[in-house]
């Protein structure tokens, strides 16, 4: 059974049994020790409430849990829903970190260009000196494979679950756990390497006595830092639960769980693009930034970003409303 549909059912009845007993939204939500927007929420089918306060709610108001059951809520497609519940918010915080983290050393090397001149020592004999010359731009690349092979394995990941959502792999917290560990180690791993490329080959250079390029060094990293706040906002636009104070705060967005994900994913996804690839831009550009160039390309996109993620999950939502019809 789809949780929307879960949800409405099972509101209703909240609903229903909190005006039998004379209670007002909020002496229920006293009761059960939460908020009565919460009440809101779950009455209204915005959202389906956790076992433990539907197990309070029947403890409370004096009845059994199969007074949410019927020929169309079974108890099992309740405790299904909330293990889906659990697992898509296991998998979501995982995923969100692991993303986080391997979009780091792409900004790490975007903002090294301030600071490591070109040519620059890239490879190092046994002996640790310096045996080929190169630039920023290649010793990215590592990086960058690193980077791509990671979104890669993300995505597989999420459309596996997309697809098989009861399949074994999901069943247990420890099975996503061990997911998420795998992968955050590689995260932390490609950021710890890419730290220690950037100091060594700035070391190199320096004892070799190449200077970095006559550049401010302030707008660069400025432009890097943007692109880092881009990306961390996508990490968590991406995933977020529904609530009144991070996302889309427009009326469509609250009407259900498809429209939220919906809004702030394709947000996510407009975000994450954008910091990519003002990211590859100022790796690659012959020279650095300067202000005026690191100001309007950080933020010049952030309008648009808003407005192509807007008309992007109102048109995912219109294609979804044509399949219902």
């Amino acid at each position: 059974m789809q949780e929307e549909r879960l949800s409405d059912a099972v509101g209703r009845k909240i609903a229903t049994l909190r005006k039998e007993r004379g209670l007002t939204q909020k002496q229920l939500a006293d009761k059960i020790y939460t908020s009565d927007k919460n009440i809101s929420k779950w009455e209204t089918g915005r959202a389906l409430p956790d076992l433990e306060f539907l197990l309070s709610i029947c403890a409370e108001l004096g009845v059994k849990v199969d007074y949410f059951t019927d020929e169309s809520v079974t108890a099992a497609d309740i405790l299904n829903a909330q293990r889906q519940k659990e697992v898509k918010k296991r998998i979501y915080v995982w995923v969100s970190v692991i993303a986080a983290l391997a979009g780091m050393p792409l900004f790490v090397f975007a903002a090294a260009r301030a600071y490591l001149p070109s040519p620059l020592p890239v490879h190092f004999n046994s002996s640790f000196g310096a045996d080929r010359m190169g630039d920023v731009r290649e010793l990215s690349i590592g990086a960058i494979m690193l980077f791509a092979l990671t979104a890669a394995a993300l995505t597989s990941y999420i459309v596996y679950y997309i697809k098989r959502p009861n399949a074994q792999t999901f069943r247990t917290p420890r099975h996503i756990d061990a997911f998420g560990v795998v992968f955050l180690c590689v995260a932390v791993i490609s950021l710890a390497v890419t730290l220690f490329s950037v100091i060594s080959c700035a070391n190199a250079a320096y004892d070799m006595g190449l200077q970095p390029p006559e550049a401010e060094k302030f707008p660069i990293v400025m432009a890097a830092l943007l692109c880092c706040i881009y990306w961390l906002c996508g990490c968590a636009m991406m995933f977020v639960p529904r609530n009144e104070f991070f996302g889309f705060r427009i009326p469509s967005a609250f009407e259900s769980n498809f429209n939220w994900r919906a809004y702030n994913s394709s947000a996510a996804a407009v975000f994450m693009l954008t910091a990519l690839i003002l990211s590859f831009v100022m790796m690659f550009m012959p020279r650095p930034l300067n202000e005026a160039e690191a100001l309007a390309g950080g933020l010049a996109p952030l309008l648009p970003a808003v407005l192509i993620s807007y008309v992007v999950g109102k048109g995912i939502i219109k294609i979804k409303n044509n399949e219902k019809d």
